[in-house]
């Protein structure tokens, strides 16, 4: 439906989404009421004329009301025209239409449009008596109105059979109208944000009236803009929700709170009042949330318990509800299955030079004395929004001269934030020329400087991150005179990196990177001293065997030597009271931890990848704070002292990749922290029957554990288990048969394992993903189960993948996993699929590449949406779906030669493409084939094609189009795909559009056709700007994203013509341009 304007409403602040303009209370009661409670339903705030104004009021609040409207619906019936104020209210909605581009929705209710555009029948009758007794000129202005009102596009209501299709209707496409008018929040000055807006509207489902609760996680680097996006979301759809809640500062407001406080600080900001109590409990309080649509938005988190906190583990919130994180660590975001996650990119060049100038100059764009400053500005500031801001507030005002000054101090600055740039100012200004003589020092030749001239005694901070490309000397006896140093820290940018997630393939060599890189750390002569006031040492790559043997680290909180040369930290027993952190990972001659008994407050022990730690000393056991402790990949690593359980803080055992540690310590005592216990790739054979001890244990993962050959059987005593990953166990067969008993667990992964079959007791567990991918051991997973004992017992499951297993059989039992959505059978040896199957009703997708010996595919439920049943060499027949356009939105049958071959196969194709009764959906189709159907009445060689739009066309109400392509012979080794281009060509317009009709193509041998149907709603082209442009002429092109050769291709539109279906023939094809491989 188009509208009468376009968005720019939101230039001021409006009162109200939409007012009702109408006469009469007969029209109220039987039509008006209705729309209206339709349009509250969805959270659009509506202004009616009830008892709130009533008879004895004067007009000007009515049309005040309407002033402060962003859009007005004019019901027009058969009194209409009798009303002086409807006809008022009328004149001053087209003044707001055409001062403040209101939006006008007209609606004719129950007469002929005509009527009022010409003011005849009961509209005449009204016009006499109104010329009879009003002023000439109002009554020509009214006229003038109503023709000009009715010109709009709107609706009638003779359209539809029953009031309620219509109201329904109407509702739907206002709420579409004003959710892309931009809140006046989103104001001008945000730079840059079309495109976030318009990913975050994609994300959020704002467009499809979704009444599912959608997560968005905005993850990224401080400064990227995550908080100005969420903040201008919230503020531009805050007002569709019952209720609304933007908590910033999540990580600054938990510091120092505990879990209650903010649990009552967050329901009073999402409920508006305050709340004293938590009553009955918070979760209570939650859950009577659960049929309200609600909007919350928790800024800047930066632990994932924060999110289970607030808004709780099980989380029910009403249909349409929307949640969005923000956070700097995606890791955050990770056990949250649920969230979509955006990374917002740097701005543009053009927009980072907008928005610098604005807080530099006061304008758009620098002035030409300034235009090159600028461009090099924009270089340090690499498109961070927060840092263009500070660095251009920070430069305005100052001349030439200045800015060159302040320029060449940043570029000093290598990898720093730039809003740090100002403080460093100001602690340089202490001593400009005699950097021993400042607080904190972080220029690499300031720190050399100060060691050199060996009188640094202000010094309290050093914060220097080293170029890896030279040598590096530094002056070990400068350290004496630095008795105040409270703060050391050297650390290197290549080190950094291997922990940012943006550097993935450094990930995966961090091992040998780190070892065989050679130190250039110089150091003239051996530290004899570092500060007793010490509280935070960083030194990496430290290239020495062992701290000066009269450190005293009675004041160190955090010790981080990660990839040094030290073999011991010190010699004996050091006071160390006060350290809470230990980061020693990577140091490969690393032979031994020191005694840690006086370390009554450690909370985190790294020792990462210290690959010539033999042994852990007894004196662990001290460690009765100790919550993290990382042993990841110490190789050598033999044996762990059995005292471990009396680590009463623990909460995280980390000993992947201990290639040589054969047993897990018998544990004497129950631990009551841990919870999570990693042993991936050890060479454990069998946990001890003491595993039982371990009451809080959440998640245990002993994946590629190729020794593990059984599993003790009161394993099945952990009740608080819910993670359970025994991946890649090659000599596992079985589980035990109480497994059953593991009530908590929620999911089980055994891809890749041993393991022949599954006992029965597994059926009581409420496990909703069942993964058996390469378990070639598993033939007949089900055959051993009686029916009755299935039913009802896994209707948790939602996916079950046994990808590349032997399998030779699937159980009718199958029927039984009555939740099952994904079924993934990929590279299975089946050769008929059970007949039960059509009573899965949620099944959704089904994955059938590779299954070289299937032959048919049984009656499916309607709800499939999806087969992938490429290289099915063998396939023959598939049923006839129930319904036509339940056939699915994909199905793909590459190198399928024996299906096409069957007529039925042919006749599914020819009578169910694209999706009779449902052309909002998306369709595609591929199979083996050469001839593009005579209905595409458009088809030519190469890759486009172009047809001639007759004049009706728009009037005929395009539903879509589908795209067909034969594609040559290919046999890469890669998926590919194909984008789609459409372009329309009119009086001096062209509107471009793109799509993916063509997608997801796999290697095939022979010609293959692909047909693609695509709905015309997705393109947001209206009515107004086709008539405007008068399209004459549509091209399609396919653009092949890989080494594709389409060898011909075709379209056809699908129109509604009075709720039918007409095929409609656009003319001959005009001249084509072909593309060649």
């Amino acid at each position: 439906m188009a509208s009468s304007s376009s968005s720019s409403s939101s230039e001021r602040r409006c009162k109200y989404d939409v007012f009702l303009n109408f006469r009469g209370e007969g029209t109220r009661k039987i039509f008006v009421g209705h729309l209206h409670k339709a349009l509250e339903l969805r959270g659009l705030k509506t202004f009616i004329d009830s008892e709130d104004v009533g008879k004895g009021h004067d007009l000007s609040v009515l049309l005040e009301a309407i002033s402060d409207s962003k859009l007005s619906i004019v019901v027009f019936s058969q009194d209409y025209a009798s009303s002086t104020w409807c006809l008022k209210e009328l004149v001053q909605i087209l003044k707001c239409n055409a001062t403040q581009k209101q939006i006008v929705v007209p609606i004719f209710y129950q007469l002929d449009p005509s009527h009022v555009r010409k003011q005849e029948a009961s509209f005449a009758q009204a016009f006499l008596k109104h010329e009879s007794n009003r002023d000439l000129q109002e009554v020509q202005s009214w006229r003038s109105a109503l023709t000009q009102a009715a010109n709009f596009s709107g609706w009638d209501s003779r359209d539809y059979k029953d009031d309620a299709k219509l109201i329904d209707a109407i509702a739907v496409d206002v709420f579409h109208k004003l959710i892309h008018i931009p809140s006046r929040e989103v104001s001008d000055d945000l730079v840059g944000m079309d495109s976030p807006m318009h990913i975050m509207r994609r994300l959020l489902r704002l467009s499809g009236g979704t009444s599912d609760v959608v997560y968005v996680g905005i993850w990224g680097m401080g400064g990227i803009g995550k908080t100005t996006i969420a903040k201008a979301v919230y503020n531009n759809i805050a007002r569709l929700f019952e209720h609304s809640c933007f908590l910033d500062n999540v990580r600054e407001r938990f510091t120092g709170k505990d879990t209650r406080q903010m649990q009552v600080e967050f329901l009073s900001e999402l409920l508006n009042e305050k709340v004293k109590s938590l009553g009955g409990g918070y979760m209570m309080m939650l859950e009577r949330l659960g049929e309200r649509k609600i909007l919350v938005v928790l800024d800047d988190v930066d632990d994932s318990n924060q999110i289970d906190t607030l808004l709780g583990k099980k989380r029910s919130f009403g249909g349409g509800s929307k949640i969005i994180v923000t956070t700097r660590d995606e890791h955050v975001l990770q056990p949250h299955d649920e969230f979509k996650i955006y990374k917002p990119k740097p701005l543009s060049d053009g927009d980072a030079l907008k928005l610098f100038s604005q807080n530099a100059f006061k304008k758009n764009k620098p002035s030409e004395e300034y235009d090159h400053l600028s461009r090099r500005a924009l270089e340090y500031a690499q498109g961070l929004p927060l840092a263009l801001r500070i660095l251009g507030s920070h430069l305005h005002n100052k001349s030439v001269s200045v800015w060159k000054d302040e320029l060449e101090k940043i570029k000093k600055i290598p990898n720093t934030g730039i809003q740090r740039e100002m403080g460093r100012e100001i602690i340089h200004s202490e001593s400009p020329n005699k950097p021993w003589k400042r607080s904190r020092l972080w220029s690499y030749e300031d720190v050399q400087d100060a060691l050199t001239r060996n009188k640094a005694t202000k010094v309290e901070g050093i914060m220097v991150e080293l170029p890896d490309s030279k040598d590096m000397y530094l002056n070990a006896e400068g350290f004496v005179s630095m008795t105040n140093l409270r703060l050391l820290r050297i650390t290197y940018p290549d080190v950094n990196n291997f922990y940012r997630p943006e550097n993935p393939i450094l990930e995966m060599f961090h091992n040998d990177i780190a070892f065989f890189r050679e130190s250039n750390q110089k150091l003239n002569g051996d530290p004899k001293f570092l500060s007793h006031k010490l509280r935070v040492l960083v030194w990496h790559d430290y290239p020495l065997k062992a701290l000066p043997s009269n450190f005293d680290p009675k004041n160190l909180v955090d010790l981080d030597m990660r990839f040094s040369r030290i073999e011991q930290l010190w010699v004996g027993t050091k006071r160390i009271k006060e350290l809470i952190s230990i980061n020693l990972s990577y140091c490969k001659y690393l032979k031994e931890i020191p005694l840690c008994t006086e370390a009554t407050k450690l909370e985190k022990l790294i020792l990462k990848g210290c690959t010539s730690l033999l042994e852990v000393h007894p004196s662990i056991s001290a460690l009765e704070k100790l919550v993290f402790w990382s042993l990841e990949d110490c190789t050598k690593l033999k044996i762990l002292p059995s005292s471990i359980h009396h680590l009463k803080s623990l909460k995280f055992l980390d000993l992947c990749g201990c290639s040589n540690l054969e047993m897990f310590p018998d544990i004497s005592e129950d631990m009551e922290a841990l919870s999570e216990l990693k042993l991936d790739e050890t060479a454990i054979k069998e946990l001890p029957s003491s595993i039982e001890r371990l009451r809080r244990l959440k998640s245990l993962s002993m994946e590629n554990c190729t020794s593990l050959v059984c599993l003790p059987d009161n394993i099945c005593n952990l009740a608080d288990l819910m993670y359970l990953y025994l991946s890649g166990c090659s000599q596992l067969r079985n589980l035990p048969k109480n497994f059953g008993s593991l009530e908590s667990l929620l999911e089980l992964e055994l891809h890749n394992s041993g393991i022949e079959k599954l006992p029965v007791s597994i059926l009581r567990l409420k496990l909703g993903k069942l993964s058996f991918y390469g378990c070639e051991r598993m033939k007949a997973p089900l055959s051993s189960w009686r029916s009755s004992s299935i039913e009802g017992r896994w209707n948790a499951v939602v996916f079950i993948d046994f990808r590349d297993c032997n399998l030779l059989e699937l159980s009718d039992a199958i029927a039984h996993f009555s939740s099952l959505k994904i079924l993934e059978l990929s590279g299975t040896n089946l050769k008929s699929l059970p007949s039960t199957m059509n009573r899965l009703d949620f099944l959704e997708r089904l994955e059938l590449e590779g299954c070289k010996r299937l032959k048919s595919i049984p009656e499916l439920s309607s709800s499939i949406s999806y087969i992938n049943a490429n290289n099915c060499t063998t396939l023959e027949t598939i049923s006839t779906p129930k319904r036509p356009y339940d056939m699915g939105r994909y199905f793909t049958f590459c190198n399928c030669w024996k299906l096409v071959q069957n007529d039925l196969f042919r006749d599914i194709v020819e009578t169910h493409f694209p999706p009779q009764g449902n052309y909002s959906r998306h369709f595609y189709i591929c199979f083996p084939g050469s001839e593009i159907p005579e209905r595409f009445i458009h088809q030519c060689k190469g890759s486009s094609v172009t047809a001639q739009l007759p004049l009706n066309w728009v009037d005929n109400k395009v539903l879509g189009f589908s795209i067909c392509a034969v594609i040559g012979h290919w046999d890469y080794y890669s998926v590919s795909s194909a984008q789609c281009f459409c372009t329309l060509k009119g009086n001096h317009c062209e509107y471009r559009f793109s799509f993916y009709g063509i997608s997801e193509i796999r290697p095939f041998k022979g010609n293959h056709m692909c047909l693609g149907y695509v709905p015309w709603s997705e393109f947001g082209i209206n009515g107004e700007e086709v008539n405007e442009c008068r399209y004459t002429e549509a091209k399609f092109e396919i653009q092949c994203l890989g080494p594709l050769f389409i060898q011909r291709c075709g379209v056809q539109f699908f129109f509604a013509n009075n709720n039918e279906v007409a095929h409609q023939d656009f003319g001959e094809p005009m001249v084509q341009s072909e593309r060649q491989p």
